[in-house]
């Protein structure tokens, strides 16, 4: 073939660029973090500071040992590894371990990220991984209300989601819905606190980062399946507003749900999506021993990504919108 004849050039995926980069996308997910940041060293002081600190320094530790090893491409200054680590930062309780944090890290990015390919590769929520082995192994020091014996708060040192599981309704009723909404609540360093990660999930739709349908119809189906329960023994299930206040509901729905690689990017899929994993987590917490659902109703549907984008609908990404 004459040199100067056309070829027909074949590359890999992705073939459509949006013409942001990573690193834009994950620093703008970590400025939406911010407020819940903020927050958190607010509340928890020099805690929260060294738990975060923990967390990044060491996931940025583990991925260069990582990429090493298992010889993957990519950087660091993706700072992928950096906004996750926040991530499973701020659902720690404020008390949690220096090795224990470093041992949350260490699984969330050697199993829950790495060992699949780094980035974009990865078929389960790498942060839902690294905090469902944490909590389920060392139970009783990831324990929001044990963690609030060493605090001096000034709000109910009692998990929200365990008073009403034991007391039903009425134990829901102990608590201001405004106050679990700005984060009064024994939780996470940040993950409780709804309002501050409303305004960080608001700039990410506003911006063209996320869309609103996986955070809405995970909230949605907080909603419905909460007034059902509510419905059918209303003594011993609370309103569906306490379920959307109480524990990590917004962060769930706006920073977990959202995680680009282990949910759907069709519209209709990721609405199905969304739906189901906030209907499982009031399952989880209502019926199920965990308090966590919304940890493990995200993984659940991790599970069934795969299928879900099957369901055809135009991508979002083609309707111009950058992420999903």
């Amino acid at each position: 073939m004459n040199s100067k004849s056309k070829r027909l050039l074949i590359s890999q995926e992705p073939l459509w660029h949006s013409g942001v980069t990573l690193p834009k996308m994950m620093g703008n997910h970590i400025i939406a973090l911010v407020p819940a940041i903020i927050f958190s060293i607010v509340i928890y002081h020099l805690n929260a500071a060294r738990v975060l600190a923990l967390s990044i320094v060491f996931a940025v530790i583990f991925e260069i040992i990582f990429r090493r090893l298992l010889h993957t491409k990519g950087s660091i200054f993706d700072l992928h590894s950096i906004y996750i680590s926040i991530l499973l930062a701020l659902l720690l309780p404020p008390s949690t371990p220096w090795w224990l944090v470093i041992m949350g890290v260490l699984v969330m990015v050697g199993l829950g990220k790495m060992i699949f390919g780094g980035y974009g590769s990865y078929p389960l929520n790498p942060v839902l991984v690294g905090f469902a082995i944490m909590q389920l192994s060392w139970s009783k020091i990831v324990d929001y209300t044990s963690s609030q014996q060493f605090f001096k708060t000034g709000f109910i040192s009692i998990d929200p989601l365990s008073v009403s599981k034991s007391a039903g309704t009425a134990g829901s009723h102990l608590y201001n819905l405004w106050d679990l909404f700005i984060g009064k609540q024994a939780g996470g360093l940040g993950s409780s606190a709804g309002l501050f990660i409303l305004i960080g999930g608001l700039y990410l739709i506003i911006r063209g980062y996320i869309t609103w349908h996986k955070p809405v119809s995970f909230l949605v189906g907080i909603l419905v399946t909460g007034e059902l329960f509510h419905l059918l023994n209303s003594q011993a299930y609370p309103s569906p507003f306490f379920h959307l206040f109480a524990g990590m509901t917004f962060f769930a729905a706006f920073f977990l749900v959202t995680d680009t690689s282990s949910t759907p990017v069709n519209p209709i899929p990721m609405l199905i999506f969304g739906f189901f994993a906030g209907a499982f987590t009031i399952l989880i917490r209502s019926l199920g021993s965990n308090l966590h659902g919304a940890v493990y109703a995200i993984l659940l549907m991790n599970i069934a990504n795969p299928f879900l984008d099957e369901i055809y609908s135009k991508p979002a990404y083609l309707k111009g919108n950058l992420n999903v």
